[in-house]
């Protein structure tokens, strides 16, 4: 039966109720998995309290569940009976009465697929700048919701994730996620790329799925506009010669491949890992096929008083 908890016309639970025979008073675990027509759709985990005879045990499989699968009925319900070691006692199977997944209450929101993926070349130079990826969702409550999705490589390697926010009243929303050039390229992959989605409301995980995007060959995406070109050098200096260092100091050198703006930032540390200096040189204006070195000074003063 479909149980509507709070009267609003979806139900909130689809109620199974089985009856479990003992011939004396103990703890039994109920696992159920619902499918419908071989797919999965919810499972639960009880233990109950039954007595000698015939118990009634009640499981109540979540709506939002049901609705999320996007799965009619009717459906079957697997049933396995442990006892109180684990062990495997009976199974047995019902089918429920014809549900459509509608007819349940539906969560905050719901990913919809199919997803798409695209490349785009913005400087028309030949060499894709980005990866997209489009989802969709579709909001049926008014709320505040975050969309996450996390991209690995053909070999299951972590190349690094998007986030997105989104205030939504109810309906359909369409949200892309925009992966930078240079983590495919780095990757030195052909093939099939895929990503994680999650959507959240608020802290809340909502709903998850998977997507394989189209396949890519890594040579044609544009790698970093900069990188860092070492070996580094690091060195101190004592202008007045009485001994002492009045500095130290690291030589950063960075190597240009695309004409741009970029932002570097340093941070010096003790053995300790407790950080000594930050160094910004935000706004760097460079030209392809330049390196230049970047000294970064950390006053003397400051290290002895460091004591480290």
């Amino acid at each position: 039966a479909g149980y509507d908890e709070d009267s609003d016309g979806d139900y909130d639970y689809l109620v199974v109720n089985e009856c479990v025979g003992a011939v004396a008073d103990t703890d039994v675990e109920i696992y159920s998995e619902l499918v419908s027509s071989g797919s999965y759709v919810d499972d639960l985990d009880v233990t109950e309290y039954v007595y000698a005879g015939m118990t009634n045990v009640t499981l109540a499989f979540s709506g939002e569940d049901i609705f999320s699968s996007l799965l009619d009925g009717p459906y079957d319900a697997y049933m396995y009976l442990y006892n109180t070691s684990g062990d495997y006692v009976d199974y047995d199977t019902h089918t429920t009465a014809m549900y459509t997944y509608d007819e349940f209450d539906p969560p905050p929101a719901l990913l919809i697929t199919p997803f798409s993926d695209w490349v785009t070349d913005q400087d028309s130079d030949g060499m894709y700048d980005f990866l997209v990826i489009e989802v969709s969702f579709e909001a049926y409550e008014t709320g505040d919701y975050s969309l996450e999705a996390d991209l690995y490589d053909p070999y299951g390697t972590y190349l690094g994730y998007v986030m997105n926010y989104t205030t939504s009243v109810t309906g359909l929303y369409v949200v892309q996620f925009w992966f930078p050039s240079y983590l495919i390229n780095a990757t030195g992959s052909v093939g099939f790329f895929y990503a994680y989605i999650y959507l959240y409301d608020t802290s809340t995980l909502l709903d998850y799925d998977l997507h394989y995007t189209a396949s890519y060959d890594y040579g044609e995406f544009m790698g970093p506009g900069v990188l860092f070109a070492p070996p580094y050098d690091d060195y101190v200096t004592d202008p007045d010669s009485d001994g002492y260092s009045d500095s130290l100091v690291f030589v950063v050198p960075v190597e240009c491949y695309d004409d741009g703006t970029y932002d570097l930032r340093v941070i010096v540390y003790d053995y300790y890992y407790d950080a000594l200096m930050y160094y910004n040189a935000w706004g760097q204006s460079l030209t392809a096929g330049t390196t230049t070195d970047y000294y970064v000074v950390v006053d003397g003063v400051d290290i002895w008083l460091n004591g480290v």
